[in-house]
């Protein structure tokens, strides 16, 4: 997260010593690092989320590529744990303590 940019740009002084960025400017750039920290969130869920259906969709390529030492059975099991995966990480995102207030800040922020 850092520093809120607000913050930031407040301690930026001119050679008089006044702020080059004013009060509604400051608050302007902290709602920004807000919405920018809700998308970064969400983003790195997704990512998760991502990386796991390529994996199932690699896995059920592979399972149904017509193997001959494959049986339909080990198929099946390959599919089934992959979609194990898959639903393991999905739990993980939603159930994760930050999600339903990364969404309601993210909706609240239109991100």
């Amino acid at each position: 997260a850092g520093e809120p940019w607000g913050a930031r740009l407040g301690s930026i002084k001119k050679k008089g010593g006044d702020s080059h960025f004013d009060a509604a400017q400051c608050a302007r750039a902290d709602e920004a690092h807000r919405r920018l920290s809700s998308l970064s969130t969400m983003a790195a869920w997704r990512g998760l989320l991502r990386t796991r259906q390529m994996q199932a969709d690699s896995a059920a390529k592979a399972a149904c590529s017509g193997e001959a030492s494959c049986s339909r059975l080990q198929t099946v099991e390959r599919l089934s744990e992959s979609l194990r995966l898959l639903s393991k990480t999905v739990s993980e995102v939603t159930g994760d303590s930050g999600y339903e207030s990364a969404l309601r800040e993210m909706a609240a922020r239109h991100v």
